[in-house]
This record gives C-alpha cells, structure tokens and sequence, in this order.
C-alpha cells in the first residue's frame, strides 16, 4: 500500500550540521516574532533545508530555488517524496529573479561562494531595501559579505562557525537597519573574522584561529629563506595578517 504524504512526511530529512545551523536560526527568528510566513531557499539544492523549515513549523510556506534545471528537477522530486508539495514551491530562478520584493521576510543563500552570494544580493537589491532577513553561509569570502552587509545598512546578529568534512564553514545571520541613526562600523578583524563570532567562545573558530597563526607562522618561515621582490611582499602582507589574527584571539580579553 502506498504511503500517504502525511506518512512521507514521517521520513527522516539528512541534513548536515550547516543544514542544521541554519535551522537553528531560522528557530531563533520564529522564537522572537512567530512562524516566518515566508523563507526564500536561494540555490536550494536538495531541498532538504526547505522542507525542514515547513516540518519543524519555523516558516508557514517556502519558496525553493535553483538556477540550474537539473538540482530543481531534484528538489522537486525530494519534495513530492517527503510529502510537502503544499508548502514548498519551487522556482527556477537566478538568484532573487522568479520572487518579488516582500514575498519572502527571510532567505537562506547557503553553498555558494561569498563573491558569487554578494552578486546575488547586489542583484536582488530591491529586495535587502525591502529589509528581507539573511541567513547567509558563504562557502569562502566571508569578508567580502560582511563589507557588502555593512554597506546595506544591514546588522549582524549571530554567526555560527563549525567542522565538517574537514572544512571550516561560517554562518550569518543579518538583519536591516530601519533606524535613521549611523551604524557603528566593522573594523578590519571584525570584517574578517566576524562581528559575532568574536564575542562568543566558540570551541570550533578558536580552533581555526589557532590552525591560521600556525599556518601562517610556517609560511613566514619559509618565506624568510627567500629574497624576492615577491617574497619580501607577502613577508609583509603576512605580519599585517598576524596582527589581525593576534586581535582576533585575543577579542574578549581586552
């Protein structure tokens, strides 16, 4: 006999520890104003975040895209499995382009490079002026989207940071500012390292600074064997590097 989608709905979602990073901040958003109407999933792969967000009741309706046929043709044939046709829809879409402003109050952008996610959000601008929310988790140049937030008039207000894989992945959460007041501004370490992520005392992103000191330390070494024009240069791009790195771990400590 068949099994109803009620039953489907029963089957196990695999999701990754990101995956779940960023449900636990959709979470937190439903925790302080209530059941999301409305969560964009941009580049949504598998679709497995989206039918989380309708299963755990953190969004009432979601929204998953993907510019690509073939990953959305995989989506939607996750979503008629799992039992959630009526509450994930999918669109093929780059980036921003198949939603209008104010359909979704929050998107997700996971997966992707950071210089190919701030195009995107550079793209759907009508959208951040809007004052979607961001749950962001650049796979590289997190920099770059922190200093693309900051000129958006958007806030910073949680980041995770873990393992997987062997990989060090970021998450961030950002809000719009809608005070008519200047923002504080990010300072180079809290651009690169993370506004958020220097305050907590995150076991994993101490790891990492720890990881980055010696992997620097050695390149410097190696590099003082050397007499180059090219080598002297990135001799010196490194101690600049390291005099973040030391603020960063030692951000709580005054």
């Amino acid at each position: 006999m068949p099994m109803t989608n009620m039953q489907n709905r029963d089957k196990k979602i695999p999701l990754s520890n990101r995956m779940q990073s960023i449900l636990a901040m959709l979470q937190q958003e439903k925790l302080s104003h209530g059941k999301i109407p409305c969560v964009a999933d941009i580049g949504c792969d598998h679709a497995f975040v989206s039918m989380a967000c309708v299963r755990d009741g953190l969004a009432e309706r979601v929204i998953a895209m993907d510019v690509r046929k073939g990953p959305l043709s995989i989506a939607q044939t996750h979503i008629q499995e799992y039992g959630f046709e009526k509450s994930v829809e999918t669109r093929l879409s780059n980036g921003f382009e198949a939603i209008e402003p104010g359909e979704a109050t929050w998107a997700v952008l996971a997966g992707m490079g950071g210089e190919l996610m701030k195009t995107i959000l550079q793209n759907g601008k009508a959208h951040l002026d809007a004052g979607i929310g961001l749950i962001l988790q650049p796979q590289s140049e997190p920099q770059a989207v922190r200093s693309y937030l900051q000129e958006e008039r958007y806030i910073i207000i949680d980041e995770d940071f873990l393992r997987e894989d062997g990989k060090f992945y970021t998450i961030i959460k950002a809000i719009k500012n809608t005070e008519t007041k200047k923002l504080p501004q990010m300072d180079n370490v809290e651009l690169k390292y993370g506004p958020a992520l220097l305050r907590k005392e995150n076991p994993v992103f101490q790891e990492y600074l720890l990881e980055e000191q010696h992997k620097m330390q050695e390149l410097q070494n190696r590099l003082s064997l050397q007499d180059t024009v090219s080598s002297k240069r990135r001799r010196k791009e490194l101690e600049e590097e390291l005099l973040l790195l030391a603020r960063a771990m030692t951000w709580n400590h005054g």
